[in-house]
């Protein structure tokens, strides 16, 4: 089972996990993941609030498609875009301008659109 998390970080006017979440539940409706959750982590020392993510657990490699698909959809329409800080198999990507190339490079999906393939490892700032 593939196990991604995805949290955004920008301000209060771009959109936060929740609305990802509502996307994403809406989008996917009858084709939708093993789990799909809003979730959140406990606030760090010396910060008020909790950090909130999205989680994706994906049961059959068909639906990484599907879930590529509609966060692309879902990033083409925000007039302000997030940087993107996405989990998968314990690496961790933080992407500023999130493309379609990208981001099926870095779930998988074998279908990499560009020959940008190789250009960036994960980012490692646990």
């Amino acid at each position: 089972m593939l196990d991604i998390r995805i949290s955004l970080d920008g301000d209060e006017q771009t959109p936060d996990a929740a609305a990802l979440y509502q996307w994403l539940y809406e989008d996917l409706d009858g084709r939708r993941p093993a789990r799909l959750a809003l979730r959140q982590t406990p606030p760090k020392p010396g910060h008020m609030g909790a950090e909130q993510f999205v989680q994706i657990l994906l049961d059959h490699p068909e639906l990484i498609e599907v879930v590529t698909s509609s966060l692309i959809r879902w990033y083409a329409t925000l007039r302000r875009r997030p940087t993107l800080r996405l989990e998968r198999a314990g690496d961790i990507y933080v992407i500023e301008n999130l493309t379609e190339a990208e981001l099926r490079r870095i779930l998988g999906t074998g279908k990499e659109g560009s020959d940008q393939q190789e250009k960036d490892g994960p980012n490692d700032d646990r």
